[in-house]
């Protein structure tokens, strides 16, 4: 199975760790493997099937709770990834990214609140991401604060001064026609 996997042959990774949980059905990390060939498939349900029964078998596991989240995304089930990378920020305290993540399903669902939360917890383990100042600026932004905003986009400059002639571009570009 792992073979296949490594292989990127999906459908017969699939078809292996089948078998071997077929075999022994309390293994966690076949369904995880599983998981990640359906997702590659772009078969999300059935990855999302097949992680849930890795996290039943090993709850506490944040790759899992990780994938999870991932297949929650594709589906677009965006409360569903906030819970679960709200667990793993629980469980990984050091993963800016987590936070960043959970920053985004917050915007998809409008909640800019979360968002700003979210990626100031993200910059207090990366506190020079102009990435991360710059989406803040945005939350900002939806919820008017201007002053906030401002800052955040001051000091994104600050770091990638490269970051205001883009955003200059992006803002001047005429229109496809």
């Amino acid at each position: 199975a792992n073979n296949y996997y490594y292989l990127e042959d999906w459908q017969n990774a699939i078809e292996y760790y089948t078998m071997v949980i077929e075999l022994d059905p309390t293994q966690h990390q076949p369904y995880n493997w599983r998981c990640l060939s359906h997702g590659y498939l772009g078969d999300f349900e059935s990855a999302l099937e097949d992680i849930n029964m890795a996290l039943e078998l090993d709850p506490d596991n944040p790759g899992y709770l990780e994938q999870r989240a991932k297949a929650h995304e594709f589906l677009d089930n965006f409360e569903e990834a906030i819970a679960d990378w709200s667990r793993f920020t629980e469980l990984v305290d050091d993963y800016p990214e987590a936070y960043y993540y959970l920053a985004l399903n917050y915007r998809d669902i409008g909640n800019w609140e979360g968002m700003v939360e979210a990626l100031t917890e993200a910059l207090a383990l990366d506190p020079d991401s102009y990435g991360y100042l710059y989406l803040r600026a945005r939350a900002h932004d939806e919820l008017g604060n201007s002053r906030e905003c401002k800052l955040d986009y001051q000091r994104a400059y600050e770091i990638y001064p490269s970051l205001r002639e883009l955003r200059k571009r992006r803002f001047y570009q005429t229109p496809p026609e």
